[in-house]
C-alpha cells in the first residue's frame, strides 16, 4: 500500500499514521519499514520503527511473524533486525502499525533568520525546550533561494526585495515549522516558537510561506526524476549529527 492510499482508507476513518516522507507518493508502507524511514512530521508522530508494532516476513527458511505486544523485556527485538534491513532478510508482507486521531487543528508557518547560525540556535532551543511541535525544517542559504524560486510565485522578487531592505540578505535562511494538535495546543506551540525565535533575529511571515511548502513538499522526486532522463543524477541523503557540528553542517 502506498503512502497516499493508506492515508486515504486511515483519514476516511478519522484517523491518520502520519508518516510524510518526502518519497510519499512513490513509496509503500513496507518499504518505509525495509528502509527504516523518517517522515516529514515524525517530530510528532515518531519514525517508522515507532510505528511498526508487528507483522509478517517472508525469508527463504519460512515465515516469520512478529506478534504485536504493548511493551517487552524479553531481550533483542526481531522487529529491530527487520527495520533497515533493506530487504536482505525477507520480504514484508504485513504490518500492524500505530495510528493515530487526526489532530484538529495543523499549521505551517515561515521564519526568515538573517543567517545559519542564528536560525540554527533558535531552533536548538526549541528542541531542548522541549516544544511541542509538529515539525521543523532549517534550510541553509543555498537552499533557501532555491526553494522560493522553485515556489513559482509571483511575489518572490517582491519579497526577495523587501528581506533585503531589512537586513535579510544573502546569508538568509527559511524555517518552517508545523504546529500539530487541538486548538489551544497549536496556539501555545505557534507563541512558543515565535518567541524563541524573535530573540534571535527571526522575522515571521506566516502560514503563507508553509501553506508554499506543504503544498509542494512532495514534488522533489518527480523533479528528480525529470533531471536523471536530462543526464543530471541528484538524490537526497540523509545524516545525523551532534548539536556541536550543526553550524560546520550548512
Amino acid at each position: 500500500v502506498t503512502g497516499p492510499e493508506l492515508e486515504q482508507v486511515l483519514q476516511a476513518r478519522g484517523y491518520t499514521l502520519g508518516h510524510y516522507p518526502q518519497s510519499h507518493e512513490y513509496s509503500t508502507l513496507g518499504g518505509w519499514i525495509a528502509t527504516r524511514s523518517s517522515g516529514q512530521q515524525s517530530y510528532r508522530y515518531g519514525r517508522i520503527e515507532q510505528l511498526f508494532a508487528g507483522g509478517q516476513v517472508e525469508t527463504p527458511r519460512g515465515s516469520i511473524v512478529m506478534p504485536h505486544f504493548p511493551a517487552s523485556a524479553a531481550g533483542p527485538d526481531i522487529r529491530e533486525m527487520m527495520l533497515g534491513s533493506e530487504g536482505r532478510l525477507g520480504v514484508i508482507t504485513s504490518a500492524r502499525v500505530r495510528i493515530r486521531r487526526l489532530p484538529e487543528a495543523e499549521e505551517f508557518h515561515g521564519i526568515f533568520f538573517p543567517s545559519w547560525e542564528q536560525g540554527a540556535k533558535a531552533v536548538r532551543q526549541i528542541c531542548q525546550e522541549e516544544v511541542p511541535v509538529s515539525m521543523l525544517r532549517l534550510s541553509n542559504p543555498q537552499e533557501t533561494e532555491t526553494t522560493l524560486v522553485l515556489s513559482g510565485k509571483a511575489w518572490i522578487r517582491t519579497a526577495d526585495k523587501g528581506l533585503r531592505l531589512i537586513g535579510y540578505g544573502d546569508q538568509r535562511c527559511l524555517l518552517v515549522f508545523g504546529v500539530t494538535g487541538n486548538t489551544a495546543h497549536v496556539r501555545l506551540a505557534r507563541a512558543q516558537v515565535i518567541s524563541i525565535c524573535r530573540r534571535q533575529g527571526g522575522l515571521f511571515v506566516g502560514e503563507f510561506v508553509g501553506r508554499t511548502w506543504k503544498k509542494a513538499r512532495f514534488y522533489s522526486p518527480y523533479l528528480r526524476n525529470t533531471l536523471w532522463e536530462q543526464g543530471v543524477a541528484i538524490d537526497t541523503v540523509e545524516t545525523a549529527i551532534p548539536w556541536a557540528r550543526v553550524m560546520e553542517a550548512s
